[in-house]
């Protein structure tokens, strides 16, 4: 049979099955580092038989609603302490759930009429009590469910677990290659342009091999990765249902945990044979490996983005959930709810990402098989080459011009399509500027009170900063005085109205009346002046801290917003997810450079250009440089955008050792912060500027656009991984290389 002909061919390739061990073993690499730097591997793996035993006894003591007594063999003063306290809170935390969840389901009639009348008040869109009504029945059958509390930390990890997904692409992409575009590469299609018939049947084969390859790995892969967790974590009752783990609070999927294992693996089967179809569709539209690959990058990034920055509740969630990213996630695909307007009517998500994935699958594979069947045939041109032409027509004053610099630049761009790759990060630019000016969201109310008053501070510490701190300080004492004011009146007027008799009924529920608003309003204030007075405390530590500083270097001190800065400096997973995307767009639009030559045979004609060997040369050096510093530009323009929203720039010239945590004694005390930040930037532009000299100088030497991008791309890619694992970018890894702790 040709469907298992294709398989031996694939599975024959010790290469291939080399590069899949490999993905294999880094995504167990990847999850087990990720897992033995968290503090439930610490708490739940490591200590195991101190949590299984303190387990048992907070069983013991839920069931006979006792404390647990002094002295206990736990509390030695040592750092066990904050082990128990670890477990005392997750314990804690799973014996309210069921609590929790069964107010979940019986206040949702409420909850839901309260949301149509204030839907009737604003006049909103009738899908909005047609959504609410379909939500209601669909979470009425879970009134009698039963909600098993247990330890389900192995199903939480499984159920958010995103980094398998890089390496199940990987399998995807290797596949991809090995199966159906080394084939291409090297005209082994050919043949089939005068078979008269059987070109349609060939690809159907081949993309099915392919897939069953595709379900293969990822079986294997996200069996071992539950067999990993559960191993560390425990296994849990695997038959109770879902709903037992909060993370899945939200389904409204009658299935046991099991079966959420189930369903996920189904799910991810179909992204990554979704994934697989659409690139065989694009490896048959495109004529080159190249344009592949930038479809796949360019599908890859918008769906993530779209994923990762569109709210559950924002009018677009659509694109949120119809997603590739939102399919695959079990949190999202499962343990999320949300009801999407088709045609004005309310429809589960579930099922329309189920249904629209599935037909846009056979979709792929429809067009990739007519497609096939079209190009691989003796015809003279297509409707393809046909629109392909028309659009190099446009651009042909490129090549009636004598610059070098824009025919070199033609190549890349229109020659090689990687206009498109230039485009995506222009419209990346946009997205990462409109970030920058997001609205900031502060964790909780303190670190909110705490930036206000920075921000008044934030600048050179002098007397105007000790006159708005003695202010404030005024301020909140006159507001505490009055509120103390209002009590008293208040305990006066239950006095008074405690005196009056019966004949004065009326004057008396006044004055209670009166007296219960003024204890009201005596509270609000007190309970808002709490965390003004918190928050102010901070600042007047922060600005004796200063004050003794200033006396000691004789030099001028800064006040900064230590919670702004930490915000900025802790965005470590922005910064090298952004890093990941603009090297590799880098590395793809400048690794083709050389390419084009070995292509149409031009190498040894440039070769015997005695005088223009050095010119060309150079000029893909600058394409380069060009290409590296626009890169840059757009990874460090939302980043000054950031900076300045922090202060406008007021601290920059402030010294590390006016930061509130201890700073190395030395050269590094009085580093300024702004002069940190340029060696930062300048650092970042020259890493660029090497990847792109790198990717220049292999494709010079490989002559191969695919290879140089596969190694450089896979590099970077290793890079991120571990960066992500030991939460380390170029900012904090110059912090800790200075000995400094800048946890803020």
């Amino acid at each position: 049979m040709m469907f298992l002909n294709e398989l031996r061919k694939l599975f024959g390739r010790k290469q291939f099955i080399l590069l899949l061990a490999v993905l294999f073993f880094g995504q167990f690499a990847s999850l087990y580092f990720y897992e033995k730097n968290t503090e439930d591997y610490v708490y739940l793996y490591e200590n195991r038989e101190v949590y299984i035993k303190y387990r048992e006894e907070w069983k013991e003591r839920q069931e006979e609603s006792e404390g647990m007594e002094e002295g206990s063999d736990y509390g030695d003063g040592s750092g066990e302490i904050d082990v128990i306290e670890y477990y005392e809170k997750m314990l804690s935390e799973e014996a309210l759930y069921p609590e929790e969840y069964r107010i979940f389901i019986y206040e949702m009639p409420e909850r839901t009429e309260q949301l149509k009348l204030s839907n009737i008040l604003l006049g909103k869109d009738p899908f909005r009590n047609t959504d609410l009504d379909k939500t209601l029945k669909d979470y009425e059958k879970f009134k009698d469910t039963k909600i098993v509390t247990g330890d389900y930390t192995a199903v939480k990890k499984y159920g958010s677990y995103m980094t398998g997904v890089l390496f199940e692409i990987g399998a995807v992409l290797l596949i991809l290659f090995y199966g159906y575009l080394e084939d291409k590469e090297k005209g082994r299609y050919l043949l089939l342009r005068s078979t008269g018939k059987g070109r349609g049947l060939f690809y159907l084969n081949k993309i099915c091999a392919l897939s069953f390859a595709v379900i293969i790995y990822t079986v294997v892969q996200e069996c071992s990765s539950v067999l990993v967790l559960s191993f560390v974590y425990g296994t849990g009752a695997l038959s109770v249902p879902v709903q037992s783990v909060p993370l899945f609070r939200n389904t409204y999927l009658s299935i046991s945990i099991l079966g959420m294992y189930a369903l996920s693996l189904f799910y991810k089967c179909l992204c990554m044979v979704f994934l697989l179809l659409l690139l065989c569709l694009a490896g048959t539209v495109f004529s080159r490996t190249q344009g592949t690959v930038i479809s796949v990058l360019v599908f890859l990034t918008v769906s993530f983005f779209l994923w990762k920055n569109i709210p559950s509740t924002h009018p677009l969630r659509a694109l949120r959930y119809v997603n590739f990213f939102g399919l695959y996630l079990p949190s999202d695909s499962i343990g999320s709810y949300s009801n999407l307007n088709l045609f004005r009517k309310a429809a589960e998500k579930h099922y329309v990402v189920l249904v629209l994935t599935y037909i846009l699958s056979l979709s792929a594979a429809a067009s990739g098989i007519f497609l096939f069947s079209g190009k691989n045939q003796v015809r003279r041109d297509g409707r393809l080459t046909g629109i392909s032409e028309k659009v190099r027509n446009k651009f042909r004053f490129t090549q009636e011009t004598g610059s070098l610099w824009i025919l070199e630049l033609y190549k890349p761009l229109i020659q090689q399509k990687k206009i498109l790759i230039a485009a995506s990060v222009l419209l990346y630019a946009l997205f990462l500027i409109r970030s920058a000016a997001d609205p900031v969201r502060f964790p909780d109310p303190d670190n909110a009170l705490y930036e206000y008053y920075a921000d008044m501070l934030a600048g050179e510490y002098g007397e105007e900063q000790r006159s708005i701190i003695e202010r404030e300080d005024r301020k909140n004492q006159e507001d505490l005085d009055y509120a103390n004011k209002l009590l008293e009146e208040a305990a006066e007027l239950r006095i008074k109205a405690g005196s009056m008799g019966e004949d004065e009924k009326k004057k008396r529920e006044e004055a209670y009346q009166e007296a219960y608003l003024k204890e009201r309003r005596a509270k609000v204030m007190m309970e808002g002046l709490a965390g003004y007075e918190s928050a102010l405390l901070l600042i007047k530590n922060q600005s004796m801290m200063l004050e003794e500083r200033a006396v000691s270097t004789g030099k001028p001190v800064y006040f900064v917003n230590r919670s702004a800065y930490r915000r900025y400096f802790r965005r470590i997973n922005d910064r090298l997810n952004t890093f990941l995307i603009l090297a590799s767009a880098l590395i793809l639009l400048t690794s083709g450079l050389y390419a084009m030559d070995e292509r149409y045979g031009m190498t040894s004609l440039i070769r015997s250009a005695a005088g223009g060997r050095e010119k060309i040369r150079h000029i893909r050096f600058g394409l380069m440089i060009f290409f590296s510093f626009m890169s840059f530009l757009v990874f460090l323009i939302p980043e000054i955008i950031r900076l300045y929203r922090l202060d406008q720039f007021r601290t920059l010239k402030s010294s590390l050792g006016d930061f509130l945590d201890p700073v190395p004694e030395g050269v590094f005390q009085g580093l300024k912060t702004g002069i940190l930040l340029l060696v930062t930037a300048l650092i970042k532009l020259g890493g660029f500027i090497l990847l792109g000299t790198g990717s220049l100088m292999l494709s010079g030497k490989l002559k191969n656009e695919l290879a140089v991008s596969i190694l450089l791309i896979g590099s970077v890619i290793l890079v991120i991984v571990f960066g992500h694992l030991f939460r380390t970018d170029l900012i904090t890894f110059i912090f800790k290389s200075i000995g400094m702790n800048f946890s803020l």
